[in-house]
C-alpha cells in the first residue's frame, strides 16, 4: 500500500486515478482523504502520475481510461468490467473471446466487430472471428471464393439502426431495421457505396427497408427527429372508393406501405411473396418454427422468407410445385381468397354459389363461396368472381380488412 501527500487543493476527498508510467496505459484507483492519496500497487515501485480522468473499464484488476486500451489489454477468455456507460461504438479488430461484466452500466450492445470481423453474442460472452478471405483479398470471401463486403452502421442519435447480414456478397439482399426512440420518428435513411453513390432502398414497412448489396462496402446513415411521423397522404387513393378504409388500416398496422411516399398503387398487382407477407404481418408477424424449406426458388435473405415459412407451416400454401413457391409470380384473386380461407381455418361453407365462372372441383371454390358469404368479396360482377384475374393491392387489403376488422 502506498500513501502520497498531494498538493493542497489538488484533489477533493474521494478517488483519483494513478497511472504507472513504466507499465503502459493502465491505471489504479487511489482513495483521497485530507490531501493524502492511498492506493495498492501491483506494479512494484516506479514513477507514477495522478490524473483526474474517468476510468471506463477494468481488465484483470487494472483500469483503463479508453475503451481501445481496455480491448487491447483483455486476453482470450478474459473479462472486461464496465466502470462507465458506453456511449459510442467500440470496435474490436481481432479474433478473441471475452466476457463483459456490465456492472450495472449501460451500453454493452455498443461493443461491435470492426470491418473484416464478425461478432456473436451469447449472453455476456462476446466471440469475435475474422472473416475468411478465401484468397479474395481484404474485402471478404469464404472458402467457396464468394467475395463479401461490409455494412457499416455509425451510431445514430435518438434511435437505433440494425442490419442483417453485416457482411454480404454482391446482389445479396440486406435488411435494415430502424427503431426510433419514444417521441421520435425516422426522418432520413440513406445507403452509399465506397464512392459515395446512393444505393436504392426498398421500403418493406414503416420500420424495415432492404437493398441489394453493391460490389463494395456500404455505409448506412439515418436521422431521427422529434415528433410524430407525418400522416401518409396518397394522391391515388380517392375518397369514396371501396378500398379507402382498408388502405388506411393496412398502412397504420404496418401491413404494407405505399409504392412511393405519395402513391399506394391500388390498381397494381401483387406477387405471391407480397400476399403471404401481408397476411403474415396482419397475423402479427409470428416467428415460424422452421428455418429451412424445400423450395429452391426462394432466398433466405428476402423480406418474405419468414412469411413464406409460416404460411407453409399453417397450411396456407403448398407452393406451386413441391420444390417451387414462385415468389415473383402475380397472385390471382382465386389464390388470394384461398390463402385467406386457409388462414381462417378452412371453415365449413354454407349458402349457394352465385358465381357462374367457378369451375366445379377447383381448389378455390369453397374459399370463394366462404368469402362471398362472409362479405369479404362481392365478385367482379353479381355473377362473376374472375378467379384467374390478377388480384390488385386495393383488393388484397380490402379482403384482409373485411375479414380481420369487420
Amino acid at each position: 500500500e502506498v500513501s502520497v501527500a498531494l498538493p493542497a487543493g489538488f484533489a477533493a476527498d474521494g478517488t483519483i486515478a494513478v497511472k504507472h508510467e513504466k507499465n503502459g496505459n493502465h491505471y489504479h484507483t487511489a482513495t483521497v482523504l485530507g490531501n493524502i492519496a492511498t492506493f495498492t500497487s501491483t506494479d512494484g515501485l516506479s514513477p507514477f502520475t495522478f490524473a483526474a480522468v474517468e476510468l471506463v473499464a477494468e481488465v484483470n484488476g487494472k483500469q483503463y481510461a479508453t475503451w481501445a486500451d481496455a480491448i487491447k489489454a483483455v486476453e482470450n477468455n478474459g473479462t472486461i468490467k464496465l466502470l462507465a456507460d458506453i456511449t459510442e461504438d467500440v470496435k474490436v479488430d481481432r479474433a478473441i473471446v471475452f466476457t463483459v461484466d456490465a456492472n450495472g452500466k449501460a451500453g454493452a450492445e455498443k461493443i461491435k466487430a470492426a470491418e473484416g470481423y464478425t461478432l456473436k453474442v451469447e449472453g455476456a460472452k462476446y466471440t469475435f472471428t475474422k472473416n475468411s478471405s478465401g484468397g479474395m483479398g481484404p474485402m471478404g470471401g469464404g472458402a467457396s471464393g464468394t467475395t463479401t463486403y461490409s455494412v457499416n452502421v455509425p451510431t445514430t442519435a435518438n434511435g437505433t439502426v440494425t442490419v442483417n447480414p453485416r457482411n454480404a456478397a454482391k446482389d445479396a439482399t440486406v435488411t435494415i431495421t430502424v427503431a426510433p426512440n419514444q417521441g421520435y420518428h425516422l426522418d432520413t435513411l440513406t445507403v452509399t457505396d465506397k464512392d459515395g453513390n446512393t444505393v436504392e432502398l426498398t421500403k418493406v414497412d414503416s420500420n424495415k427497408y432492404t437493398f441489394k448489396m453493391p460490389a463494395s462496402r456500404v455505409e448506412i446513415k439515418a436521422t431521427f427527429v422529434e415528433g410524430e411521423a407525418p400522416a401518409i397522404s396518397f394522391t391515388d387513393v380517392v375518397e369514396g372508393e371501396y378500398y379507402v378504409d382498408a388502405v388506411k388500416w393496412a398502412v397504420d398496422k404496418g401491413i404494407t406501405n405505399g409504392l412511393t411516399d405519395t402513391t399506394f398503387g391500388p390498381n397494381a398487382s401483387c406477387t405471391r411473396a407480397q400476399m403471404v407477407t401481408f397476411l403474415w404481418r396482419a397475423a402479427g408477424s409470428p416467428e415460424p418454427t422452421t428455418t429451412t424449406t424445400a423450395f429452391t426458388d426462394v432466398d433466405s435473405n428476402e423480406y418474405y422468407y419468414k412469411a413464406m415459412l409460416w404460411a407453409v407451416e399453417k397450411g396456407i400454401t403448398k407452393g406451386t410445385t413441391d420444390t417451387t413457391f414462385a415468389p415473383n409470380a402475380t397472385v390471382t384473386r382465386a389464390q388470394t381468397v384461398t390463402f385467406l380461407y386457409r388462414y381462417a381455418g378452412s371453415p365449413a361453407v354454407n349458402g349457394t354459389n352465385a358465381f357462374t365462372d367457378l369451375e366445379a372441383g377447383e381448389y378455390y371454390v369453397d374459399a370463394v363461396q366462404w368469402a362471398a358469404t362472409n362479405g369479404i368479396t362481392t365478385g367482379t360482377t353479381e355473377t362473376t368472381f374472375s378467379p384467374a384475374n390478377n388480384c390488385t393491392r386495393g383488393q388484397i387489403v380490402t379482403f384482409l380488412y373485411r375479414h380481420i376488422v369487420k
